[in-house]
């Protein structure tokens, strides 16, 4: 049962919004989902199912959750066809490739996120029979510092449920919370951050945030917009500039002053919550 069969160039997903139609999904389970073999299934069919069949009958996952776990799954899906073909022909040293050309590139917190959504997609396939073996297990551990992971083992649906609760309690550390679980930025790099080093790139359509990392190292991080639409309701609340401004001397996410946080301070804050 061929469930979406995308045409694709180079391109994982040709028709984005298509993952998020959960018509389809309804049609599936009126036909019966148990019923489906999974091993017969394109990659993207296996996306979409995924997305969609919730695993709990009382949460569901957000439409946000939803984005990220697809833009995380194109990316590996897009490494399987270019370097092995098919899912089918997955083995566990290519999952071991895959994650070491990932550690090279991120923060070991993005890399954790993006490592528990593939694993969770790869159990699920293989819990339906659409795997013969279980490629979730066996591969190591991504070590985070305590003080770079602030929502340090929690789920994504988890993660989104701390982030409803603080957005109705806590605005200031709803914000710096949702740059941590967005941005794979660390503490540091956000108490340090700039607002004059926030640039759209049109070529990209998108915001990057040019920080220092470890290492005395820069490098550039994507803010998506509802993270930077937080953010900017902090700062018009402390009256600063919500306007792009290369001549800025006020702190990325500042205080009443315009001034930066203590990284500590910031640690603190949003441990505690």
């Amino acid at each position: 049962m061929n469930i979406i069969n995308y045409e694709h160039n180079n391109q994982i997903v040709k028709s984005k919004t298509d993952f998020f139609d959960s018509s389809h999904f309804e049609k599936i389970m009126g036909l019966g989902i148990r019923n489906i073999d999974y091993s017969q299934l394109s990659e993207e069919s296996l996306v979409y199912l995924f997305l969609h069949d919730e695993p709990s009958l009382t949460k569901k996952r957000s439409e946000r959750t939803k984005q990220q776990y697809l833009h995380d799954l194109s990316h590996f899906l897009c490494y399987i066809k270019e370097t092995i073909g098919t899912i089918q022909e997955l083995s566990h040293n290519e999952m071991e490739i895959y994650f070491y050309e990932l550690s090279k590139k991120y923060a070991a917190t993005t890399l954790r996120k993006k490592k528990t959504v593939v694993q969770q997609f790869l159990k699920y396939v293989y819990d339906n029979n659409g795997l013969s073996e279980n490629f979730s297990i066996r591969l190591k551990k991504v070590s985070v510092k305590k003080e770079e992971l602030v929502n340090r083992d929690l789920y994504p649906e988890e993660v989104t449920q701390i982030l409803d609760e603080l957005k109705k309690s806590n605005y200031f550390v709803y914000t710096a919370f949702f740059l941590l679980t967005t941005t794979g930025l660390r503490i540091e790099e956000i108490a340090t951050a700039k607002w004059a080093d926030l640039v759209f790139h049109s070529s990209l359509s998108a915001y990057l945030l040019r920080v220092v990392g470890k290492g005395n190292k820069s490098r550039e991080v994507r803010i998506f917009e509802d993270t930077l639409d937080a953010l900017c309701h902090v700062r018009s609340l402390r009256k600063q500039t919500t306007e792009l401004d290369a001549s800025s001397t006020s702190a990325f996410l500042p205080k009443a002053d315009g001034t930066n946080y203590r990284a500590d301070y910031l640690s603190s804050v949003v441990a505690k919550k």
